[in-house]
């Protein structure tokens, strides 16, 4: 695979191009610190990052077909996943892509609060991915 820059103005943002188009290209942003920990013992988040970084997880979350979250992180950072800035919108859409990606959230059992700020807005789908331990009436 072969990875090219989108953006010369966008350090960082890439798109892949691939020979084998039937394939999903997958990009990861993950937050880490230097001692290993991006939560207090209460596991309340912890704003440690900068306007840029934050900057960049947004351009990476517009690249993307599908945002995929885990359930403690939806759960402790309250998220909606959307793309806030217009201009990023437009040029997805100038991509033939939908104005937002998909939300996607894995959980384990599946028992997610419905109160969380993601399930306040339908600007794009919601998947929620779990495991048989889903209690049947969750599902």
């Amino acid at each position: 695979m072969k990875s090219v820059v989108l953006n010369e103005k966008v350090r960082g943002a890439f798109v892949p191009r691939s020979s084998n188009v039937e394939l999903p290209f997958v990009a990861v942003t993950f937050a880490r610190t230097v001692d290993g920990k991006v939560t207090t013992k209460n596991y309340d988040s912890v704003d440690f990052t900068s306007r840029e970084d934050k900057a960049h997880l947004i351009r990476q979350r517009a690249l993307g077909d599908a945002v995929l979250v885990g359930h403690g992180t939806i759960e402790n950072d309250n998220v909606r996943l959307g793309i806030p800035r217009e201009d990023l919108r437009k040029k997805r859409i100038a991509r033939g892509q939908s104005p937002y990606p998909i939300r996607v959230i894995v959980s384990n059992k599946g028992r997610i609060n419905p109160k969380l700020k993601i399930f306040e807005t339908d600007f794009a789908p919601i998947i929620i991915f779990s495991t048989t331990r889903m209690p049947r009436k969750t599902r």
